[in-house]
């Protein structure tokens, strides 16, 4: 598996689990370098380079957002607000809104090109979330998808505990003449710290979006909280033994 952090990017502070062989890429200096890692993967597959590949992953404190958002015309002057808040705004190329990267989120990142039968966005997205799924119920846990209101980039395909968000996912893709490429990624939220919600809501609103983002709706916060809480290196550890088990990476 290709350390693309150290090769490509030059970061320090990933390890090896020896158990699973996945890397965790975490501590970079600039949180954009560490989003930047899937284009790079990316780009690779459209060279022809990687077929399959799985990244599961950590950041420092920050919020993400689309691309595209660089367009609005409040956004400067959000992200700099956001900056003096501890929260820096980063962007990522796949759609969806403002989501928080830091302590108590997992990334997971997969990466697949099919030949034969072009994977379609639905297929791409529910594997993903079938993977998370399978991991919390090794954790006795009930994980289902669907839309949870007032949860920050809420989506068809985020995964809920209790109706309550517990991760999102986003998704990039090209379909090429002889192949299709599909990159999806997935914020797992153990335990980030409370300030996260108000940091998306206050970003959004210096932003002047018309979205509402309530604590409430998402699972690490909230009278039952506790009893679904699962260690970053357990859930690490069970989330790469699943990867494995599913065949990933080649």
């Amino acid at each position: 598996m290709l350390d693309v952090a150290e090769e490509e990017v030059g970061g320090t502070g990933d390890y090896r689990d020896p158990l699973s062989g996945f890397d965790y890429i975490a501590d970079l200096k600039i949180p954009q370098q560490n989003i930047q890692i899937d284009d790079t993967l990316f780009e690779s597959a459209i060279a022809g380079e990687k077929t399959k590949f799985a990244r599961v992953w950590t950041n420092q404190q920050c919020l993400v957002v689309p691309a595209n958002w660089r367009k609005k015309s409040k956004f400067e002057q959000a992200s700099a607000l956001s900056g003096e808040r501890r929260w820096p705004v980063c962007t990522r190329s796949s759609g969806g809104s403002c989501v928080p990267h830091g302590a108590g989120v997992v990334n997971l990142s997969l990466l697949r090109v099919t030949r034969a039968r072009k994977i379609t966005p639905h297929d791409a997205y529910t594997e993903i979330c079938e993977i998370i799924i399978q991991v919390l119920q090794r954790h006795h846990i009930f994980g289902n998808t669907g839309f949870v209101p007032d949860s920050f980039c809420d989506g068809a395909y985020n995964v809920t505990v209790e109706g309550r968000k517990y991760a999102g996912t986003a998704q990039r893709r090209r379909a090429l003449s002889d192949r299709t490429i599909s990159l999806t990624h997935a914020s797992i939220f153990l335990s980030p710290p409370p300030e996260a919600i108000p940091a998306v809501q206050q970003f959004l609103s210096d932003l002047g979006e018309n979205e509402t983002v309530r604590s409430e709706a998402h699972h690490w916060i909230g009278e039952n909280c506790d009893k679904f809480r699962i260690s970053e290196e357990v859930f690490c550890k069970t989330l790469t033994a699943n990867l494995r088990a599913n065949n990933w990476p080649d």
